[in-house]
Parts: C-alpha cells; structure tokens; sequence
C-alpha cells in the first residue's frame, strides 16, 4: 500500500450486477478510492472502465453514483469509460493526465492487480503508486483472478522488454 498524497487516484472497474448494483470488487475499490479523497490525499478520482457486455451497464456511472452517495462532490470525478482493460485505462489516463497537468497518481485495484498496473503505466512514461483495495467480504474468484495475473503480467514484461 503506497497511499500518498497525489493530484488524483484511478478506480479501475469490474463487474456490475445483473440488477445494475457494484459487484463487491467493483463497490470495494470505489470505497478505496473515496477513502483516498476523504483522507485529503487525492483531489480527484478517476472512474476507469466499460460496458457491461452481458447487461449495458456502465461501470463508470455505476462507480460514479456510489462515490457522489458516499459524499465525493460529482465536480471532483471524473470519468474514462473506454476502459475496458488495463491497457486502454493505461492509455486513456495517460493522456487525459498530460491535459490537466496531472503527474503525481494512485491507482486503486485488487492487489493481484496492481503489479501489472504499475508496469503498464511504467511503460507508457508515468509512474504511479499502488493502492490495495480494502475487502469487505472474501471473493470466491480470489484464486482464478490470481492465477490469470501471472500469465497477464509476464505479457506485460515481454512487451516492455521486447520493444
């Protein structure tokens, strides 16, 4: 956990329910993120993700609204709804950052998350500090989403190693 002071931390989505509700991941970074703001650490948050593809859910609304019920003025979030991986987030956050003049950065995801987090924002020019997400409940994927990290995060190395 390298919670510091920051201009902004990135939220980077998950899933949302059938019925339109976070998903316990989702709602657990939210709440990381909106701690991060409470705290005075980050002035801005940065809602990263994509649509639903079974529901059309938007994951940046969803993760908007919670934030706003959880007293983070709507004028202080803002949105990246290309998100739909780790690499557009990367990208897409890059370049709204290098628009606002913002260089110093958390980044809030699950912690079997964040080593490949920080290698892709490494390789695109930015550094950035890790932010575990605080769990409220065990999540049975806990395992497999672990488990498909560690092929994900070698692609990740070779990329930046091979070009």
């Amino acid at each position: 956990d390298y919670r510091r002071p920051a201009q902004a931390a990135v939220v980077l989505g998950a899933r949302v329910m059938p019925d339109g509700e976070a998903s316990v991941v989702l709602a657990d970074r939210v709440r990381t993120g909106v701690e991060l703001y409470r705290e005075g650490l980050v002035m801005t948050l940065v809602m990263s993700g994509g649509l639903e593809p079974d529901t059309g859910y938007d994951e940046t609304a969803v993760m908007r609204a919670l934030a706003v019920q959880e007293g983070v003025p709507a004028a202080d979030i803002l949105v990246d709804p290309g998100g739909t991986s780790t690499t557009a987030t990367v990208t897409d956050t890059v370049g709204l950052f290098a628009e606002r003049g913002i260089d110093a950065v958390l980044v809030v995801s699950h912690f079997y998350h964040l080593p490949r987090i920080k290698l892709a924002y490494e390789r695109a020019g930015l550094e950035v500090y890790t932010v575990p997400a605080s769990q409220s409940a065990i999540v049975p994927r806990t395992p497999e989403n672990v488990a498909r990290e560690v092929p994900a995060l070698w692609i990740y190395y070779l990329r930046a190693a091979l070009t």
